[in-house]
């Protein structure tokens, strides 16, 4: 199961893993809660135990009333059922809920520990894979294990029992008429080597279709603003219902399937139970066993309809959940950001009270890096850079810089932001901040030096102040009586944190990312919707400006940002940006294709890259000069576009 060796497609990922390899991932989670299972077993057990005793009270009544024994005794033989009934039914209610419940837990576990395994996947994969596919994964993959689990042990801990004791029990009453009663049953297990296979493959199709079901909602349901605009309901519409047909045929499949064992389960069984009448009535005619005896080898022949019959749908939540098993751990082997899944791996999934713990505000490696030391660079070097459409880059930004990169859409400028940020792994040896091979070092210490504001930004569906909040990592998200009841770690010592300094911070970068928090009824209160659907579209690009400042980094890197504010607007951000970045000596680095402010705010270096490779590298005034730079073309287009705007309004 190595990591390395993992594709970073979900659904082609191969992974060696066995029925024993597999069960030994589940069984880690089943032994926390082993005492559960075993009490309900044992509940269980007890159970069948006093359904097996209930023929021989059955044969003995009957041989009584042949013998014309006394009415008394046969009330007592009444009580004796009846009370073995009650207890066998309250002993079956306490395993059933000793071991569902026990299901439910693991299913928890099982849920908290892939979403944990989730989180440090590498980037790549969650470019290829579908938001819906995952969530299906986490989502109804894990109930099926549950199910599995829960519902599955109780039929399992349930029905062995009943047949093994009532096998017992036929033997004891008769040997011979045991073993020809046992020859259609022994048949079920070949029926059932028989159909496992295709249960198996079959369940995890209907398991893939439902993802690509949960995929396509997901995407559809968060454009749908574009699909309204468009008038093209009735398309997706139709794309739906072939997605839910295909879903559908695949579930009469496994249907089918599991119509075919059951009929076979169900025809075998009874076919034991008329072994048992035709052979037994001979044996009575015969006058080889009395009628009491046929009587209570029928009641014990009776209770193995049940675990036959049970068996069809006891492989069927076996094999489903095996298929949702292998499924989940497909996505919990891909290939990981070895660092942040170790860090995610020293942090408990709860405490006693089952609050989770807040991180660290920083978290080191074994030996202390240079960016922590007060007197350390955070000068960023490039050497030799071939990443994808990145062709031999070379570069160096010293500390405290700003610089601004220009380019056609799809140069490689937010490819290039995206390694220095590690949120893609470059080759060793290719990108250095303050001396340092990023490579080498936590991906979680790059991440907390270096903060970024990319096209496309996502909000969670809380309040603004939430959202911004998020940028510093290190604040609790929990409120209690004025104050957040949950503590932080600072030097070693655990101290709490005042609301209103927290509100203070939170205005402060919202100004400076020129947001209008007061135009809000309840100001930085307001909750911002799913996606931050009740923001503009200027909106959202200031309030992820405003978290990623709060963030306090030692490097900005700001990707087409401002793309949805007008000009003017930008131009008092940026004025106001840069004094706060001045203050604090950070770098700045700032894609875009609006170079007039560039030029303006006296950036001190601008790249140019065309098709992935630097074709420039000068002060804005010398690329201004050159009439076949990149800078000089978008900056007259912009001089012509605002001349035309201009002579528009008046």
């Amino acid at each position: 199961m190595g990591e390395n060796n993992v594709n970073p497609s979900f659904e082609t990922s191969e992974l060696d893993l066995s029925y024993k390899e597999t069960a030994k991932y589940l069984f880690s989670f089943i032994k926390k809660h082993i005492k559960s299972y075993v009490k309900g077993i044992s509940a269980t057990v007890a159970s069948a135990f006093f359904s097996a005793i209930t023929p021989i009270f059955v044969k003995e009544g009957i041989e009584a009333l042949e013998k014309g024994t006394t009415k008394d005794f046969i009330v007592l033989v009444g009580l004796a059922i009846t009370s073995f009934g009650i207890i066998r039914s309250a002993l079956l209610y306490i395993g059933r809920l000793l071991i569902i419940r026990a299901g439910r837990l693991v299913e928890k576990d099982v849920r908290d520990d892939i979403f944990k395994s989730t989180l440090p996947i590498k980037t790549e994969f969650f470019d290829k894979e579908g938001t819906g596919k995952i969530s299906s994964v986490i989502i109804n993959d894990i109930e099926n294990i549950r199910m599995m689990l829960g519902f599955g042990g109780m039929i399992i801990s349930h029905i062995m029992p009943v047949f093994i004791m009532s096998v017992i029990g036929e033997f004891l009453i008769n040997p011979k008429l045991t073993l020809i009663s046992l020859i259609p049953l022994f048949s079920i297990t070949f029926i059932v080597i028989f159909f496992q296979k295709r249960i198996f493959i079959i369940s995890e199709k209907v398991q893939d279709k439902l993802s690509e079901i949960s995929d396509f909602s997901q995407e559809k349901i968060s454009s749908i603003r574009i699909i309204k605009s468009f008038s093209i309901e009735d398309e997706i519409q139709q794309k739906f219902k072939e997605k839910t047909e295909d879903y559908m045929k695949t579930n009469l499949k496994l249907a089918k399937e599991r119509g075919k064992f059951d009929v076979l389960s169900f025809l075998l069984a009874e076919l034991s139970l008329l072994f048992v009448v035709i052979f037994g009535g001979k044996m009575v005619i015969d006058n080889e066993i009395p009628k009491s005896t046929l009587a209570g080898f029928i009641a014990y022949q009776i209770m193995l309809i049940w675990p036959a019959m049970a068996m069809g749908y006891l492989v069927v939540i076996i094999q489903r959940g095996f298929a949702s098993l292998w499924r989940v751990q497909k996505l919990k082997y891909q290939e990981k950001e070895q660092d942040i899944e170790n860090l995610l791996d020293i942090i408990s999934v709860s405490d006693d009270n089952g609050k989770s713990p807040i991180l660290p505000q920083t978290w080191l490696t074994k030996t202390e890096p240079a960016y922590h030391n007060s007197n350390s660079k955070y000068d960023i070097e490039i050497k030799r850079l071939n990443y994808g459409i990145l062709k031999d880059i070379n570069l160096k930004i010293p500390e405290g810089q700003k610089i601004g990169i220009v380019g056609k859409t799809g140069s490689g400028k937010t490819t290039l932001l995206q390694l220095i940020m590690k949120l893609y792994i470059p080759p060793k040896g290719t990108i250095f901040i303050g001396g340092e091979d990023i490579c080498e070092k936590s991906t979680y210490e790059i991440r907390k030096i270096v903060s970024a504001v990319f096209q496309e930004n996502f909000f969670f569906s809380g309040t603004i102040k939430e959202n911004v909040i998020l940028g510093k990592g290190d604040f609790p998200t929990l409120e209690v009586n004025g104050e957040y009841d949950e503590k932080e770690y600072q030097s070693g010592t655990e101290t709490k944190i005042d609301v209103d300094e927290i509100k203070k911070e939170v205005e402060m970068y919202l100004k400076i990312a020129n947001f209008d928090f007061l135009s809000f009824p309840k100001g930085i209160e307001e909750i911002i919707g799913e996606k931050g659907v009740k923001l503009s579209g200027g909106q959202k690009e200031r309030l992820a400006l405003a978290r990623a400042l709060i963030k306090n980094p030692k490097i900005l890197i700001l990707d087409d940002a401002f793309a949805n504010i007008d000009t003017k607007t930008e131009e008092e951000i940026i004025k106001s940006l840069l004094k706060f970045v001045e203050e604090k000596n950070m770098t700045l680095i700032f894609a875009t294709h609006r170079v007039k402010n560039l030029l303006n705010f006296n950036f001190d270096t601008i790249l140019e890259i065309d098709r992935g490779q630097i074709i420039n590298l000068d002060t804005p005034s010398n690329l201004l000069k050159k009439k076949n730079s990149i800078f000089s073309s978008f900056y007259k287009k912009e001089i012509e576009n605002s001349e035309i705007l201009w002579r528009k309004l008046i």
